[in-house]
């Protein structure tokens, strides 16, 4: 989009549309992290039983591939 060519409502539309794309993004990723607050990790996921415990899948964790954008989208 060429924002140049674009009027002040027009500007003022998309800036409010932005940051209402924003607030719903935040507001999701704090659900998911009072979520991983809230239990102890993933039951199915490594398909043998084992519960995979947040820690595994956090940014540091052995599969950490998994949430690394998450975590990064908390700072």
């Amino acid at each position: 989009m060429e924002y140049a060519s674009l009027n002040q409502e027009e500007l003022v539309n998309l800036l409010l549309e932005r940051d209402l794309k924003i607030a719903a993004l935040t507001a999701a990723v704090e659900c998911v992290e009072d979520l991983i607050d809230s239990s102890s990790g993933v039951s199915g996921l490594h398909l043998n039983g084992d519960v995979a415990n947040w820690s595994s899948l956090r940014t540091g964790g052995q599969f950490e591939a998994w949430l690394v954008d998450f975590d990064s989208a908390l700072t």
